[in-house]
């Protein structure tokens, strides 16, 4: 199976990413198929998939590429009130259609690797809602109370999205199947993270086409493998970290890896890693990456 699905959520999405859904897929796998040995041997290492992205008018959009862009051309009383959205964390995430990704990269390497301008981007920012959650924060000394505002973006009830869905194993459905009534997140018992699988929507060919450059749509980290595959400095990307806590509290660890929207050069096939964290059942994090080539 190498298929893109249109998704409809049914409420806000919380966290929808790659690496929730991977694991998302491996449990329920091993809910169903319990004493099955190609849950634990075979489908964790096999299984790709890629973030969640905006479907709109039958278009697959993909994350903003990550090239340095220029905003000289704007006035300075519009470059202001972009610099304080993002300080605010209240500007939308901005999605292009793969033409536009290439036009992008194309004009970028074209000019010997010179900064686009940024206003001449034509993207979408649909199907996200941005809310401000309370939260509060209590002083270690005083034990003083204070409440404070964060800005939070999510895919909004009403948002069409589509995913890419790579792996040898037909079973792959079912565990599908199975999590669009149980819905993705901690939350679901309250209502959470569900949704509806459409249909399958492909005609965007992914992996590895040839030595050039390629847009990330999933969290990766490069094996030692792949290091000598990527091009370093020929290409534009952004670092997060991912932390957090499994069952019993326990640390999942640290990891830094390139977000998605980072544009890599690759002169050779990666398949990023696959994290195994043990216990009861076979947890594991995916950061294998999943890309599409631009030039």
């Amino acid at each position: 199976m190498d298929q893109c699905f249109e998704i409809q959520p049914l409420s806000p999405v919380i966290g929808f990413d790659a690496i929730k859904t991977h694991g998302s897929i491996i449990d329920s796998a091993n809910l169903i198929f319990p004493d099955d040995p190609f849950v634990k041997n075979s489908l964790a290492e096999d299984l790709l998939v890629s973030d969640p992205l905006p479907y709109l008018d039958g278009n697959q959009y993909f994350p903003l590429p990550a090239i340095p862009m220029t905003w000289a051309d704007l006035s300075v009383k519009d470059r202001k009130e972009r610099i304080q959205k993002r300080m605010k964390k209240k500007e939308k995430p901005l999605f292009v259609n793969l033409k536009e990704a290439r036009r992008i990269a194309g004009e970028y390497y074209n000019r010997g690797m010179e900064p686009v301008s940024g206003s001449s981007v034509q993207g979408i920012d649909a199907g996200w809602d941005v809310s401000d959650i309370p939260k509060i924060s209590i002083d270690p000394v005083s034990l003083e109370t204070k409440i404070f505002y964060r800005s939070s973006n999510q895919f909004a009830g009403d948002s069409k999205l589509w995913m890419h869905v790579k792996t040898k194993y037909q079973e792959i459905l079912t565990c599908l199947l199975f999590l669009q009534d149980s819905g993705i997140s901690a939350k679901r018992s309250s209502g959470f993270g569900r949704f509806r699988i459409k249909g399958q929507v492909c005609s965007t060919t992914f992996g590895f086409q040839g030595k050039g450059a390629y847009l990330n749509i999933a969290p990766f980290i490069p094996s030692e493998n792949d290091i000598k595959n990527i091009d370093f400095e020929k290409s534009a990307y952004r670092i997060s970290v991912f932390s957090g806590r499994g069952n019993y509290h326990r640390s999942l660890g640290i990891y830094r890896y390139f977000e998605s929207g980072s544009v890599l050069w690759l002169n050779g096939e990666v398949k990023g890693t696959l994290w195994r964290l043990g216990g009861m059942r076979t947890r594991v994090l995916s950061f294998k990456g999943s890309f599409v080539r631009l030039i």
